[in-house]
C-alpha cells in the first residue's frame, strides 16, 4: 500500500489536470440549421378557389360565396395527413395500405437501418465510459534462462508463470470529441428514422396512385365493353335494314369495323390493368397470385378537398426534408470532433492482478501486482492531415446545407406541381364531362336523324366513335385528378406522422410555423369511422402497448412462437395486427400477437437519447403447446405469403 501511497499525488494531478482542461471543450453547446425562405403560401393553392369537389357545368370555378358554397365537413390538415388514404372512403384500399406498412421489403429494410443507426449510437455512447477488462494466462519457457544458456550434457529446465489481472482504462474526454462523436450518431439515428418515414410516405403515394391507375382501368374496361354491346346491337339492327333494302354492305362493313376497333382496344386495357394490380402486389410484399383485387371503379372513391390557404413552411416537417437537416445536424457534429482530434488526449488506466511461478502460491499477498497510469499525448507534426480533416468536415457540411436547402426547393416544387395538377384536373373534368354530355346528344340526335333518312350513316358511326372517345378521355381525366390529390398529400408529407422539432439546442427552421394542423381538408361529408387501434381489443392487444399507449416490455409466456419477419415500428403494432386479421382471420382465434422491444425500456439510453421516442419491436404469434403445432400454422402463413419463424420461449 505505500507504493499506492506514493503514486496516489501523481494520480491526482492528472486528474484535476484532466478536470480543469475538459472546462476548455472546443464542442459548441448547439447546432443551428440555416433558415430558408419560403412564400407564406403556395402560388397554386389560390387557384383551386375554394371547393374542388363542385364540379358544375360552368367552365369558370369561380369560388362560391358563403352563402352559396356547399356545407362541407373540415379535417384539420394535422390529423388528416398522417392517414389521408382513409379521406378517399375505400376498405380495399385501407386494408391494401395496412399490408403495405407491415410487408413492403423497402420498408421494412430501411426499419432495419433504423436499428443499425440505434446499434452504432449506443456503441458512441459507450466510448464515453471506462473499459474494463481481464486476463488469464499461463506461460512457461525453456531453457529457464533463454537460448544460449545451457551448457552441453546439462538437462533444459523451464520456467512457468501464471497471472490474473483486472485492468480498468478510460480516455478523459477533455475537448468534448466523445460527446460531440454521441451527439452525431444520435442525429443520424434521426436521420435514419426519418428516410424510413420518407420510405413509408412514398409508398403509401406509390400505391394509392399504382390504385387509382387499376380502377380507372376498370371504368375504361367497362366503357368499352358497353360500347361494343351497344355498336354490336346496331350491327344487327344495320343487318336487318340491309335485308329489307335501306342499307347497304358499305354501311354494314363500316359497322363491322367500329366493332372491332372497340375490340381491339379491350385486350391493351386488361393488360395496363393487369399491370397496375402487379405493381400493387410489389408494394403489398406479396406476388399477383396471392392478391384480389375487386373490380369498382373511380366512383367507389371520394375525392377529399384541400381548401386554399395551406402554409408552405408546413413543408418543414416533411420527412425528406427532416432527415436532410438532422443530416446535416451530424454533419456540424463531426466538425467539433475532427477540431477535438487536433488537441492532446488524456489516458488513465490501472491494473490489479495476481501473479506466480507457482500455482500453489498463486493467491498469496507476496504476488499481488498492480499499476495506475496516465498519459498525456499530443500530436507535434503530422504533416497537416488533422488539419485538413478538420477542413474536410467543414466542406462536408457546407455541401449537406446546399443539399437541405435543394431539398425543400424540390418539397416547394413537388407541391406546387401538385396543386396545379389538381386544380386544372378539376377543370379539365368539368369540361371534359360537358364533352360527353355534347356528344351523348348529338348520338341521340343522329340516330333520329338516321332513323328518318335525314342524316347518313358515316355521320351517326362518327358520332357514336367521338363519344366513346370522350368518355374513355373522361375516365382518364378523373384518375389524373384523384392523381393530383394523392401528389398534394404526399408532397405535404402524408402518410407518416408529422414529425416534431429535432432535439438538442439551436436554431431550427421549423420555428416558423407553430401550429402543426395548420391546414384544412373539406370533405363532403364526415369520414367514416377508422379501424380500432389494437390496443383498444382486449382479446388480442399486443402486450406491447398498454391502456395509455406506452410501450412496455411484453411479459414471457411459456410455449412456442410463430416469429414474423423484420422490425416494427410503435406505430406499425396496430397496423400488423388488422393486417394478420384481414388476411387470415379465424386462423388467429386464440393468438395474441407479442410485441418484444429491441432495447429494454428501462435500458439507460445516455444524454439525451429519451428524445429518439421511437421503439421498435419484433412481432411474434403464439403461444401455441409444442413445435409440431407452432410449424404447422407457420408453413400455413407461409403458403399465403408470409415469411415466419419458429421459436421457443422459455
Amino acid at each position: 500500500m505505500s507504493r499506492f501511497r506514493r503514486f496516489f499525488p501523481s494520480l491526482s494531478v492528472a486528474l484535476t489536470l484532466g478536470s480543469a482542461l475538459s472546462g476548455c471543450m472546443v464542442i459548441r453547446d448547439s447546432y443551428d440549421v440555416p433558415p430558408v425562405d419560403l412564400p407564406e403560401q403556395f402560388q397554386g393553392s389560390p387557384a383551386l378557389k375554394g371547393t374542388l369537389g363542385d364540379l358544375s357545368d360552368q367552365g369558370d370555378l369561380a369560388a362560391p360565396t358563403p352563402s352559396t358554397a356547399p356545407t362541407a365537413y373540415s379535417v384539420p390538415l394535422g390529423t388528416a395527413l398522417p392517414t389521408w388514404w382513409h379521406l378517399l372512403g375505400s376498405e380495399e384500399l385501407n386494408r391494401l395500405v395496412d399490408r403495405a406498412l407491415t410487408r413492403n421489403p423497402d420498408l421494412r429494410m430501411a426499419s432495419l437501418r433504423v436499428s443499425q443507426a440505434e446499434a452504432r449510437y449506443e456503441q458512441a455512447f459507450a466510448t464515453r465510459l471506462p473499459t474494463l477488462s481481464t486476463t488469464v494466462s499461463g506461460r512457461a519457457d525453456a531453457p529457464k534462462d533463454g537460448t544460449g544458456s545451457v551448457s552441453p550434457g546439462v538437462d533444459i529446465t523451464s520456467e512457468r508463470a501464471f497471472s490474473a489481472g483486472l485492468q480498468a482504462s478510460y480516455r478523459v474526454d477533455l475537448w468534448g470529441e466523445r460527446k460531440a462523436t454521441a451527439e452525431a450518431a444520435r442525429f443520424r439515428v434521426w436521420q435514419a428514422v426519418l428516410a424510413r418515414d420518407d420510405t413509408q410516405k412514398t409508398t403509401v403515394s406509390d400505391l394509392v396512385g399504382s390504385y387509382v391507375d387499376y380502377l380507372s382501368f376498370q371504368d375504361r374496361l367497362r366503357v368499352a365493353r358497353e360500347t361494343k354491346d351497344i355498336l354490336s346491337e346496331m350491327l344487327k339492327a344495320v343487318e336487318e335494314r340491309m335485308e329489307r333494302g335501306d342499307a347497304t354492305i358499305l354501311d354494314i362493313s363500316q359497322q363491322r369495323a367500329a366493332v372491332r376497333s372497340v375490340e381491339a382496344t379491350i385486350p391493351s386495357l386488361e393488360f395496363q390493368a393487369a399491370q397496375a394490380a402487379h405493381r400493387i402486389a410489389q408494394l403489398c410484399g406479396t406476388t399477383p397470385s396471392q392478391l384480389q383485387l375487386g373490380s369498382a371503379g373511380l366512383d367507389s372513391l371520394t375525392l377529399p378537398m384541400v381548401l386554399p390557404g395551406v402554409p408552405s413552411a408546413l413543408l418543414l416537417r416533411r420527412s425528406d426534408v427532416r432527415a436532410a437537416e438532422a443530416n446535416l445536424l451530424a454533419a456540424d457534429a463531426d466538425i467539433d470532433v475532427a477540431r477535438a482530434r487536433v488537441l492532446p488526449t488524456l489516458d488513465l488506466s490501472a491494473e490489479i492482478g495476481q501473479a506466480s511461478t507457482h500455482m500453489i502460491s498463486w493467491l498469496q499477498p507476496e504476488n499481488r501486482m498492480w499499476n495506475l497510469v496516465s498519459s498525456l499525448s499530443a500530436t507535434i507534426f503530422d504533416h497537416g492531415a488533422r488539419e485538413q480533416a478538420v477542413e474536410q468536415t467543414r466542406a462536408r457540411h457546407e455541401e449537406l446545407t446546399e443539399g437541405y436547402i435543394s431539398v425543400i426547393y424540390t418539397a416547394v416544387r413537388e407541391s406546387e406541381d401538385a396543386l396545379s395538377r389538381l386544380s386544372f384536373g378539376t377543370r379539365r373534368q368539368t369540361l371534359q364531362q360537358a364533352a360527353v354530355d355534347a356528344s351523348q346528344d348529338a348520338v341521340d340526335q343522329s340516330r333520329d336523324s338516321y332513323r328518318y333518312g335525314a342524316t347518313d350513316y358515316l355521320t351517326l358511326l362518327d358520332t357514336e366513335r367521338t363519344l366513346h372517345n370522350n368518355r374513355d378521355q373522361l375516365y382518364q381525366v378523373i384518375r389524373d385528378r384523384y392523381r393530383g390529390a394523392v401528389d398534394v398529400f404526399s408532397s405535404l408529407g402524408g402518410g407518416v406522422e408529422l414529425s416534431d422539432r429535432l432535439p438538442g439546442e439551436g436554431k431550427r427552421p421549423d420555428d416558423l410555423l407553430s401550429d402543426k394542423d395548420a391546414g384544412t381538408i373539406a370533405l363532403p361529408e364526415a369520414p367514416a369511422e377508422q379501424p380500432r387501434p389494437t390496443a383498444d381489443l382486449a382479446d388480442h392487444q399486443p402486450a406491447a402497448l398498454g391502456t395509455s399507449g406506452q410501450a412496455t416490455p411484453a411479459p414471457v409466456d411459456g410455449g412456442w412462437r410463430v416469429v414474423l419477419p423484420a422490425v416494427y415500428s410503435r406505430s406499425a403494432l396496430d397496423v400488423a395486427w388488422r393486417d394478420l386479421q384481414a388476411q387470415f382471420g379465424d386462423r388467429l382465434n386464440g393468438l395474441r400477437l407479442y410485441a418484444l422491444a429491441l432495447q429494454d425500456a428501462d435500458t439507460p439510453q445516455g444524454d439525451g437519447s429519451a428524445d429518439l421516442a421511437r421503439r421498435w419491436f419484433r412481432l411474434s404469434l403464439g403461444p401455441f403447446a409444442d413445435k409440431s403445432t407452432a410449424q404447422t400454422m407457420c408453413s400455413s402463413l407461409s403458403r399465403d405469403g408470409l415469411r415466419c419463424s419458429v421459436s421457443d420461449v422459455q
